[in-house]
């Protein structure tokens, strides 16, 4: 090593040293300071045993609306096996042309619809 290699090394060191010194970077570091008190806070009130109970259940119903899900996707295809669904579809569209289009006529048309699915619902097994 040579002595202007030690001098760059030097300068460049009381560079940086002089920068820290600086408002900018002096109020970054009280920044930075304070953020980290505010995830230090943060972290301890997850840590709250409220907290944990809260994180687990909401894994539980993450839980619960996977299965749910899934039972219903179950339920849709067991409807789609037995045919049901086509058969109310073409009973609504058997409904429509004899009802016709206007409002209180579709309002019949809804209680008619919702009477035979309610029929649909207690003749599955």
């Amino acid at each position: 090593m040579t002595k202007s290699d030690i001098y760059l090394i030097t300068s460049d060191a009381v560079k940086i040293i002089r920068d820290l010194g600086t408002r900018e970077v002096i109020d970054s570091f009280a920044m930075i300071k304070e953020i980290t008190g505010s995830v230090d806070d943060i972290i301890e009130i997850l840590k709250s045993p409220e907290m944990v109970r809260n994180m687990e259940n909401i894994q539980l119903i993450s839980v619960a609306l996977g299965s749910a899900s899934t039972n219903v996707k179950t339920m849709q295809a067991e409807l789609h096996q037995t045919g049901i669904t086509g058969e109310t579809k073409l009973f609504i569209e058997a409904i429509k042309d004899k009802l016709g289009k206007s409002k209180r006529e579709e309002k019949d048309f809804a209680s008619a619809g919702n009477m035979k699915f309610q029929d649909l619902r207690f003749q599955m097994p």
